[in-house]
């Protein structure tokens, strides 16, 4: 069940760089680029293509915006645990103050708009920020963006209702596992389960109980990915041998492994 998650997330990044350039040293990081059609407004994100993405209701940008913005070529923003800076066309735009206090302050302003999240949420956001370089990158073009770059130690959260309903780091996610799915964990009494994918290598428990690892080949897996998928073949492996994320699924209210870490 909760492989078939991570194996969506993985999809995703199968041919994607491998590393933002400007992560340095910086292990943990996600990378999002995203494309703006600069005739029609249509949006493409992580690879997906504005059909997909009007599918959960995102709508190209009005023409009044997308004449503005079409005399832009690139808009970059980098997220560490202390600031975002954002340039535009390659000139320094602005440096925003982003460590955990200022953080903190956002959160509060979002309550007062009625956007309120749990603080348990607001807890693992502020932790993860601390801990992964973000970058995001909007670029001005007809193309596809590019799919999502993914490498993090700390497994997502995943909770899973009693009717299947998914909610990803406390927020609703809009999916749900079939019911034959929540039953089948539910007679083998899954109450958490962590898969953490690393570079071709994944590691898995079930109710803390640790599972044989299994060691994919980036070769092998390059054979059967032609054998089976023929024309369909996904062109360039690599970047899925490059990238580590995990999900930490608990059901029906079950806690988490709040120590789980993937490629530790």
């Amino acid at each position: 069940m909760m492989i078939a998650l991570l194996g969506a997330i993985l999809v995703s990044v199968f041919t994607t760089p491998a590393k933002p350039v400007s992560a340095g040293g910086v292990t943990d990081y996600i990378l999002i680029d995203a494309t703006i059609n600069p005739v029609s407004g249509a949006i493409s994100v992580g690879g997906f293509s504005a059909a997909e993405l009007a599918a959960f209701g995102i709508q190209p940008i009005h023409q009044d915006v997308v004449s503005v913005l079409r005399q832009l070529n690139q808009v970059h923003a980098f997220l560490n645990g202390t600031e975002i800076t954002v340039d535009v066309d390659g000139q320094k735009l602005a440096a925003i103050q982003w460590n955990k206090e200022s953080r903190s302050a956002l959160f509060v302003l979002a309550e007062s708009y009625g956007i309120s999240l749990p603080g348990a949420t607001t807890e693992r956001v502020s932790g993860l920020l601390d801990e992964v370089q973000v970058e995001i990158t909007t670029r001005m073009t007809a193309e596809t963006s590019k799919p999502f770059a993914i490498q993090l130690s700390r497994p997502l959260q995943a909770d899973v209702g009693t009717n299947g309903q998914v909610t990803l780091e406390g927020l609703p996610t809009g999916i749900s596992l079939a019911p034959e799915v929540v039953n089948l964990a539910a007679s083998g009494r899954v109450k958490n389960l962590v898969v953490c994918w690393n570079q071709g290598q994944v590691e898995a428990t079930v109710n803390g109980q640790q599972l044989p690892s299994v060691t994919l080949y980036r070769a092998g897996v390059d054979v059967l990915n032609k054998v089976l998928l023929g024309n369909q073949a996904v062109q360039n492996l690599d970047p899925a041998f490059t990238t580590k994320v995990g999900i930490d699924a608990s059901l029906s209210g079950a806690p988490h492994q709040t120590d789980a870490r993937c490629g530790d």
